[in-house]
């Protein structure tokens, strides 16, 4: 290494020419790289992440990419991925960091946190709710319920129907489910039902209304609220505008999806053929399966929004990684600057040698 030494006007300017060779340091860069999250559709209560990772160049073995949640749950990432997580990550956490890690310096790519005000009809919907009297069981969230309460009816859906009296439970279920009812329709001294009794429509409008709520907050952002705003409108399809209590007693007219399930059942409870209950539970098939492919769709956009919104990594950034020196990390809104051949110029403060000429050393 060669030092030059410069001595003007009272201050010493020290040139050192240096590289990034310390050790096996290397540079990492990364530019317009996105983590794209969604939840996985196949369960209600299902606390699986797809994670995408997109832009981003080869890494060194030791550099990896974490999803972090807290110090205790931190999931390492690959190009694409799913991670099963043990707890509701809306109920125990309200974002997460993903990070470059060297094992020994970490680097945060993006910091997603979840406004306050947005995280508490969130959870509402996908966490917990323990309003109601009495509340849902286990306090589930009201799209947890909603979605439980459609897988079970398809579930519930008979395959054949054999004799007027198992027709007549069926619809006695449907009509049970929907209503949230423990009742003997068919008075046969027992009662069916699909449902843990809370009411698949009460469900619903409380689904509806809590997303929708959410997109009203004062801390939502504009792609939020419009989201929310656009599944209002699409709920219109399985229940209509208004409140509970008018959907009831408008409940054998409306066109919905919901309402349709409804006079399915009673028409099943009063029915006494064979080949037309076939027929109706027919009905009921088509039907259910319509309200839960679109009740999945509104359930699980809404969550990937906003545990997601695939964040975009916007700025380009150094990751220097050093094996005999301290790992030093910058970012920049600029391209990276090579640290390969950089001149520092470091200037040092001196007496001034007055009176002699300016030489070089």
């Amino acid at each position: 290494m060669k030092r030059l030494f410069l001595q003007y006007s009272g201050v010493i300017v020290f040139v050192l020419l240096v590289s990034t060779s310390f050790g096996n340091a290397e540079t990492i860069t990364i530019s317009s790289g996105s983590v794209n999250l969604s939840f996985n559709t196949e369960g209600a209560i299902s606390n699986t992440l797809s994670v995408k990772l997109e832009n981003f160049p080869s890494l060194p073995n030791n550099v990896k990419v974490k999803l972090v949640f807290s110090p205790s749950v931190i999931k390492t990432l690959s190009t694409n991925i799913n991670l099963t997580f043990t707890q509701n990550l809306f109920t125990a956490f309200n974002g997460y960091s993903v990070i470059l890690d060297d094992g020994t310096t970490n680097f945060t790519l993006i910091s997603h946190v979840i406004p306050t005000g947005v995280l508490v009809h969130v959870r509402h919907v996908y966490s917990n709710w323990t309003f109601g009297q009495p509340p849902p069981p286990d306090g589930r969230g009201l799209g947890v319920g909603a979605m439980i309460d459609s897988q079970n009816l398809v579930k519930a859906i008979p395959s054949s129907v054999n004799s007027v009296s198992e027709g007549s439970s069926f619809g006695e279920g449907l009509v049970n489910l929907v209503l949230g009812k423990t009742v003997d329709y068919n008075q046969d001294s027992k009662v069916t039902t699909f449902s843990d009794n809370w009411g698949f429509a009460s469900y619903l409008y409380g689904m509806r209304d809590h997303i929708f709520n959410a997109g009203k907050s004062t801390d939502a952002s504009a792609s939020t609220l419009t989201l929310a705003e656009s599944i209002n409108q699409n709920f219109t399809e399985i229940i209509p505008s208004g409140n509970l209590g008018s959907f009831l007693s408008n409940i054998n007219t409306s066109t919905t999806l919901l309402a349709k399930l409804y006079r399915d059942g009673i028409d099943l409870l009063e029915s006494k053929s064979v080949s037309n209950q076939t027929t109706i539970v027919s009905n009921v098939t088509t039907v259910s399966s319509q309200l839960q492919t679109k009740l999945t769709g509104l359930f699980n956009i809404f969550r990937t929004h906003v545990i997601s919104n695939n964040v975009i990594i916007s700025k380009s950034f150094n990751f220097t990684l050093s094996t005999g020196t301290p790992t030093s990390a910058k970012a920049s809104s600029n391209s990276p600057v090579p640290l390969e051949g950089m001149i520092i110029i470091i200037a040092l403060p001196i007496i001034a040698y007055l009176g002699k000429k300016q030489k070089i050393i």
